[in-house]
């Protein structure tokens, strides 16, 4: 009987552990100053691609002179980070994306939040400051003949292939080149970061009134 109440405690004890998930705050679509990192969803059949995201967690500490404890934690494709073992305290959440080039097929991001409790059992932790040095730049696939060519500075590359739509992340204003119905066409495109360029050409069913997003008519 003995070795059961203990084992009940103990059991007890694990469960009540504070197991933390970090994540990129879904409500980026709804609130314009915090960022795009979320945004794109607004936009049919695309959603944001992203490369290796880092993690950095800071245990803030409670005694002037005492070192905090740092974890480091990695993973590739969305800034999600599920089942992390932490004790009770207060804690800083970082999560930031690897450099992406001048034009890339990636998000280049960082989230954070500086301060939060931690407290045992389930914890979710939603990083609402977010920072982009990008504009994301698609292209429907059905308004042109192939995959345009972009130029951004000294850069030049072909879009990135989605479901729908050509994409291109880059951090300076653009230069497009595509084909409609055969014939050449070129676009200048000036960028502002955390923004979303929408490239059809029909505005057909397009209704975004999201003010991340300019739709441009080619």
């Amino acid at each position: 009987m003995r070795l059961l109440k203990l084992l009940s405690f103990f059991l007890l004890f694990v469960a009540c552990e504070p197991v933390v998930t970090v994540r990129v705050d879904p409500r980026f679509n709804t609130v314009v100053e915090t960022g795009f990192i979320k945004a794109a969803s607004i936009v049919a059949n695309f959603d944001h691609q992203y490369d290796t995201c880092k993690l950095t967690v800071t245990r803030q500490v409670d005694v002037p002179g005492s070192q905090s404890s740092q974890y480091f934690y990695e993973k590739f494709g969305e800034p999600v980070f599920n089942n992390i073992s932490l004790s009770q305290g207060t804690y800083g959440f970082y999560i930031a994306s690897i450099d992406a080039d001048t034009i890339s097929s990636f998000m280049e991001f960082i989230a954070y939040n500086n301060s939060v409790s931690i407290v045992n059992g389930p914890n979710t932790v939603l990083l609402d400051n977010t920072e982009s040095s990008q504009a994301l730049i698609l292209v429907d696939k059905t308004s042109v003949d192939g995959a345009p060519s972009i130029q951004v500075g000294s850069s030049t590359g072909i879009m990135s292939v989605s479901t729908d739509h050509y994409y291109a992340y880059v951090k300076s204003n653009a230069i497009l080149q595509y084909s409609i119905g055969g014939n050449q066409q070129q676009l200048p495109v000036n960028i502002t970061k955390q923004k979303i360029y929408l490239l059809s050409a029909s505005q057909g069913d397009i209704s975004i009134t999201d003010p991340y997003v300019d739709i441009i008519i080619i």
